[in-house]
């Protein structure tokens, strides 16, 4: 175990509890494997079973998403505006759009969904290990969401992934 993961297991404690934190920090602690690998429910305190694969990649999604909450936007200034918009939309019988464009293995829809459950969130993922995670963790919440399997670009047209440098969380794609 590295300093750099000693360094964070106050910030689990911090945001699960004393022993929820423990257990998160220990299963979640730098892992290399192969994105193909099964993944496992890790119970997390207000969201209930997460899901994840021993990858690198994974971890720190949940790292960055769950214990550091950066999709946590209520701190935003911005945010008065968005919820004003919000309300309008649903007064007037809408509903309002999230859309997570590259979306991993859905830590972010897992966020979206507990912080925004009025809104229906789409998860565009271009890469089939990833989105069959983001599947199981989709069947966890309630709020209304659609997964697809494609990528953004600036143009119409067919990609494939090419690269994964980055692991699973920094795929590369080429037209």
């Amino acid at each position: 175990m590295g300093a750099e993961q000693l360094a964070r297991l106050p910030n689990f404690v911090r945001r699960f509890g004393l022993a929820a934190g423990l257990r998160l920090w220990a299963a979640t602690g730098p892992r290399t494997g192969d994105p193909a690998m099964a993944a496992r429910a890790l119970s997390v305190p207000g969201f209930g079973p997460v899901w994840l694969r021993p990858t690198r990649s994974d971890h720190a999604s949940f790292w960055q998403t769950m214990v550091q909450r950066q999709y946590d936007l209520a701190r935003h200034p911005q945010m008065r505006e968005i919820v004003r918009r919000a309300q309008r939309l649903l007064a007037t019988g809408q509903v309002p759009v999230i859309v997570d464009g590259g979306g991993n293995v859905g830590m972010a829809l897992r966020s979206f969904a507990a912080d925004y459950p009025f809104a229906h969130i789409v998860v565009i993922e271009p890469d089939l290990d990833n989105l069959r995670v983001a599947r199981a963790n989709a069947g966890e919440i309630d709020t209304p969401h659609t997964l697809v399997h494609a990528g953004l670009a600036a143009r119409a047209g067919h990609c494939r992934v090419t690269a994964r440098e980055r692991g699973s969380a920094g795929l590369r794609t080429e037209y």
